[in-house]
């Protein structure tokens, strides 16, 4: 990956994870620009308790935030995961981004999530197309899936073509059962990839947020792997999303 020595250890933890082609297709200068909040809540290691209190809000009912993690490493179950990944959609405030299993404990069925201070706040036009992105995609409906795309800025000067092999792309992304999904990280990392190889072939700019998206996304691909079952996605997506 691009050498950011800069940039702490567990940010670069993550960033390994996430292919090289990735940097390249964001403007540098504003990637560097709104990652000045990160960095700073990573250095000071600490996150604004009414972050906290918005994420409280929207835990999974056998999820609770502590100070100190006991009992087995990683969460109870995959949908508690999934559930928390989607819910952070609709706080107001930035989202905590890192859902390694390392964060994460669980003792008599209850998960308990101690948050690293990795936090990005995402443009609420951004989060609010990729919403819509998700509701076109868990409903079946490709004319929202598809606008939701060109609202996120992924489709600027594409032409049709291009913009159908974009849709495949991430179809295949987001896995070819709408209803069930076993999470590989392997899979995600090789479609990511091809996602953004296609962007760099097609001169796409993207947002910065697309890339802190895909911070998110690693994350959770990095916990979700252990779990070998298939997950019911579209129905924990209609129970946060309705």
């Amino acid at each position: 990956m691009v050498k950011l020595p800069f940039l702490p250890k567990m940010l670069l933890e993550i960033l390994g994870n996430i292919p090289t082609i990735a940097f390249t297709t964001v403007n540098f200068s504003e990637l560097l620009s709104k990652s000045k909040f990160v960095l700073h809540h990573m250095k000071e290691g600490s996150t604004e308790p009414e972050w906290l209190y918005q994420l409280e809000q929207i835990l999974p009912s056998n999820m609770n935030l502590v100070t100190k993690l006991e009992g087995t490493e990683g969460a109870v179950t995959g949908q508690d995961l999934l559930k928390l990944y989607f819910a952070q959609l609709k706080t107001p405030g930035p989202l905590f981004l890192d859902m390694r299993p390392h964060h994460f404990s669980h003792q008599n069925g209850i998960t308990g999530w101690k948050p690293s201070p990795l936090v990005y706040r995402f443009e609420p036009d951004f989060k609010s197309a990729l919403i819509r992105l998700y509701q076109g995609f868990y409903s079946e409906d490709k004319v929202l899936f598809e606008q939701s795309l060109g609202d996120l800025g992924l489709t600027q000067g594409l032409n049709g073509e291009a913009k159908q092999t974009l849709i495949s792309l991430f179809k295949d992304n987001f896995g070819s059962d709408i209803k069930a999904q076993q999470f590989r990280l392997n899979h995600f990392q090789e479609s990511f990839a091809k996602i953004f190889e296609f962007f760099m072939e097609n001169k796409v700019k993207l947002k910065t947020d697309f890339l802190y998206l895909g911070l998110y996304l690693t994350t959770l691909f990095m916990h979700m792997d252990q779990f070998k079952e298939p997950i019911q996605v579209q129905k924990i997506f209609k129970e946060i999303f309705p």
